[in-house]
């Protein structure tokens, strides 16, 4: 069989209106790292460190069905996990939402969230970005991961901590959207070119 006539490849750049500002930096503070491991431990979300060869048959066969449970909320005041968090987000669940700064580090990644987020709407749910949130919060309550936390309940002197010490990620808009088109030559077409 004869190959395929290639088609021209264009790259596209993408100068978006919308610049999020996530404040990671601004947000480095131990202090409120040690208030967030506090309260959630106080409110039952540390796990009890189990050695694995005191862990019985039928305990293992518990976690394995946990697995296929359904997705639901699984505490009053808060969750765990980009997918919950979205979900919930998605139905005006949660009253606030917390970020390790390390997951919005791709501007991909940092451009879809702040999408996802809402971060543009003057209605949505308050978002902090915060330096160390995962090693420091997984190391404190036994898990291996803490990347993403929702928080279902408005907890006053929480919150009053996170409005205090934390700034609030957001959205910067632009002027204008600009577009710009470039062709990508394929390697065929210079070959002809410089025979011709």
């Amino acid at each position: 069989m004869g190959k395929g006539k290639k088609s021209s490849r264009f790259k596209i750049s993408l100068n978006s209106s919308l610049n999020f500002q996530w404040n990671g930096e601004y947000n480095n503070n131990p202090e409120i790292l040690d208030i967030l491991a506090k309260y959630f431990e106080e409110n039952g979300f540390k796990k009890n460190k189990l050695n694995k060869k005191n862990v019985s048959e039928e305990g293992r066969l518990n976690e394995d069905k946990n697995f296929t449970v359904p997705y639901e909320i699984r505490s009053s005041k808060a969750v765990f996990g980009l997918k919950q968090v979205l979900k919930l987000e998605n139905i005006n669940k949660l009253s606030c939402i917390l970020l390790d700064s390390s997951i919005i580090s791709h501007q991909a990644i940092s451009t879809v969230l702040g999408i996802k987020l809402n971060l543009s709407s003057k209605d949505k749910c308050p978002v902090y970005c915060i330096s160390n949130l995962s090693s420091t919060l997984s190391k404190k309550l036994n898990y291996s991961s803490i990347s993403v936390i929702g928080l279902l309940f408005r907890d006053e002197e929480l919150f009053s901590n996170l409005e205090n010490m934390l700034k609030k990620s957001g959205v910067k808009i632009n002027p204008k959207t600009e577009i710009t088109t470039k062709e990508i030559t394929s390697k065929d077409k210079k070959k002809k070119q410089f025979s011709s």
